[in-house]
């Protein structure tokens, strides 16, 4: 019974900011399609603190994501053959079908990193999934919502998405830091400085991988990245402190 009340809430929770939210500043304010588009996607990546802290078993994290893909992706590809789509809903393809892909990579990214870092790896690195999905939740909005706005100079590096600017990889390199060490402040022990070490660490290199993904792709890349840097980092200190983290 828990569990499905716990399941309910999840949903309530990204139906209100996945739907509800954004439909109404859709038809109702005159934000920017982006800034709408970046604030449904911190709304649905900060999803992470309810499926970490409302269930005791990794598998059952998973339920809710399961169950938004089984009720959202038929009703947006319903509805992007109706004329209200684009009135309602922020969909940078004019024909549809960015918002139901955005759901299927997303929801996959939720689950490598549950199955990964809980299921497998246990309760101790459980810690690391609030880490990768904050940085990429709120490190890629606030990178793209201000690097296309302010952004003047295109990122020149060979290989790199040409459509990102320097400003915006410097937004995202500062949202890294602060997003590394304030989640590592709140779900580890680690000394203060140690904190400090591993978010300038990660920063660089995450950076780094959101510059070279493309066609929205560090959904993927950015979260497991990150999670990746960060046990790197972890491993790293442990050898030269001698210390277990």
């Amino acid at each position: 019974m828990d569990v499905l009340i716990n399941v309910a809430i999840i949903i309530l929770y990204q139906t209100i900011i996945l739907a509800i939210i954004p439909i109404s500043l859709k038809l109702f304010s005159n934000l920017d399609k982006e800034l709408v588009r970046k604030l449904q996607h911190i709304g649905y990546t900060s999803s992470v603190f309810f499926l970490i802290h409302l269930f005791d078993q990794w598998y059952m994290a998973l339920i809710p994501g399961g169950v938004l893909i089984l009720l959202g992706f038929p009703f947006l590809y319903g509805l992007e053959n109706t004329k209200i789509y684009n009135k309602i809903l922020v969909d940078r393809k004019k024909n549809g079908g960015e918002m139901k892909v955005s759901l299927l990579i997303s929801q996959l990214s939720f689950t490598i990193m549950i199955v990964i870092f809980w299921g497998i790896l246990g309760e101790t690195y459980k810690f690391v999934i609030p880490v990768a999905i904050l940085s990429w939740g709120i490190g890629d909005a606030l990178a793209a919502v201000i690097g296309k706005r302010y952004g003047k100079n295109k990122n020149i590096l060979p290989g790199a998405d040409e459509n990102k600017t320097i400003l915006g990889s410097s937004v995202m390199f500062v949202s890294v830091i602060l997003s590394v060490f304030f989640m590592l402040l709140v779900y580890t022990d680690f000394y203060v400085l140690y904190k400090i070490i591993l978010a300038f660490f990660i920063a660089p290199f995450a950076t780094l991988i959101e510059l070279y993904s493309k066609k929205g792709f560090d959904t993927i890349t950015l979260p497991l990245g990150v999670a990746t840097l960060l046990m790197v980092g972890v491993y790293l200190l442990e050898i030269m402190t001698g210390a277990v983290l």
